[in-house]
């Protein structure tokens, strides 16, 4: 490296002097001593943070495009293009919160064009891309409930909502109506009326309470029934 010019010298050393004013005064001693080392290690300090920070501001950035692709992708009402909108977003982004989201979005509208086998498989992934902690877990979870039952696999459906009852994310009330409404249909009276008098436990105003009531009715007379023919009363299907 050459040699500063003459002109540089007391530039250089009034810089160093404004630093060194910066500095507590028992470190003075060392930066004197071990001045240059010291003054690329606060450079090399100095860069990281500015590092950090950049890739703070980029990440952000990048999480708002996200969210703003999202965002459009639902405003599309035909459901052809908004299913190429959102397959594209879990491709480019299938890390991201978009993307998990996008998948969750895709299952639903899957579902709601009937492509019911394709819904299964997406809900199937967007329960994984979750955390154990996120409502949008038991979102997924109930959705593959419901695209289960459509496909006529009510022991699935069963299951996801017995899943959900037991996580108490919020989704509490209606995994106890749907999980008491498919086993009453598989002959699991006594988890049906389980789990329908949990549903009305916590929601003892809900809109469909004479409904649930009706249904309890039935639930009653079919045990009675068991017992009336002396059948053993298990949580198990008759006639399994």
């Amino acid at each position: 490296m050459s040699e500063l010019k003459d002109e540089q010298k007391p530039i250089l050393e009034q810089a160093k002097e404004e630093i060194m004013e910066g500095v507590p005064i028992w470190a003075q001693d060392y930066i004197k001593k071990y001045g240059k080392q010291t003054l690329i290690l606060i450079g090399c300090f100095i860069i990281t943070i500015f590092v950090i920070i950049g890739a703070k501001a980029y990440f952000q950035h990048v999480k708002e495009i996200s969210s703003t692709k999202l965002g459009l992708a639902i405003m599309i009402k035909n459901p052809d293009q908004r299913l190429m909108a959102l397959e594209q977003i879990i491709e480019q982004e299938p890390h991201t919160d978009a993307g998990h989201q996008a998948r969750l979005l895709l299952a639903a509208t899957y579902r709601d064009l009937g492509m019911l086998k394709k819904s299964k498989e997406a809900y199937k992934k967007a329960v994984k891309d979750f955390s154990k902690k996120s409502v949008l877990k038991d979102s997924a979870m109930i959705g593959l409930g419901y695209v289960s039952e459509s496909l006529k696999d009510f022991k699935g459906a069963m299951e996801e909502y017995q899943k959900v009852s037991n996580r108490h994310h919020g989704y509490d009330a209606i995994s106890y109506r749907d999980l008491g409404r498919v086993a009453f249909k598989l002959g699991y009276y006594n988890k049906a009326q389980s789990a329908l008098n949990s549903y009305l436990s916590l929601r003892p105003d809900a809109p469909d309470i004479g409904f649930i009531r009706y249904e309890l009715s039935k639930i009653e007379n079919k045990i009675a029934a068991q017992k009336a023919n002396n059948f053993s009363i298990k949580n198990t299907p008759i006639g399994k």
